[in-house]
């Protein structure tokens, strides 16, 4: 089977359906806790400052730092992910080897962090995939790697935008933020 990044249905179907159990609300609420602690030490960190960038500050680092304990990897490796997203979906767009140049780094961290989970497996989501099967099968170092880039760009670049879409909501809209 394809990672579900380089599939469309019906072939995405069985590659998403794979990552059902990872995402499922009791997996996803063991993250609960360690979120609202980075929600709060970011807004601890902005303080009573008078103005802040709320991306920059606050809404790219929350999805950066709670997808790196989903994968088991150290949350400070927030500016490379950062990069990486930058150089793949911002600057990408207009120069393609920069895109290929960051997805290449992904493919090597994440073929990395595969082989230190073949030695000493853990609760995170590449040792899942390790574990995962497909037909039977043991899925495709081609296929682990692919998953988990796409949950890396997709996962961080989709939620940054939506907590920041609602961080300028809220602060171009008062009457809503009444109603909190």
């Amino acid at each position: 089977s394809a990672a579900p990044i380089t599939s469309d249905p019906p072939e995405h179907t069985p590659a998403r359906k794979l990552l059902l159990p990872a995402f499922a609300p009791k997996e996803i609420a063991k993250l609960e806790g360690r979120a609202r602690a980075v929600c709060r030490a970011l807004l601890d960190a902005i303080g009573d400052a008078p103005t802040c960038d709320g991306a920059v500050d606050y809404a790219q680092h929350i999805p950066v730092r709670v997808i790196a304990r989903m994968l088991g990897v150290d949350e400070n490796k927030g500016d490379l992910f950062r990069d990486w997203i930058n150089r793949t979906l911002v600057e990408g767009v207009r120069n393609p080897a920069v895109a290929m140049s960051a997805m290449q780094e992904q493919s090597a961290f994440f073929k990395e962090q595969v082989e230190l989970r073949r030695k000493t497996p853990g609760d995170d989501l590449v040792s899942f995939l390790l574990r995962a099967e497909f037909e039977g099968k043991p899925l495709t170092e081609p296929h682990i790697i692919g998953t988990l880039r796409l949950i890396l760009i997709a996962g961080i670049d989709t939620t940054w935008s939506g907590i920041g879409a609602a961080i300028w909501h809220l602060a171009t809209h008062p009457a809503d933020r009444k109603r909190l």
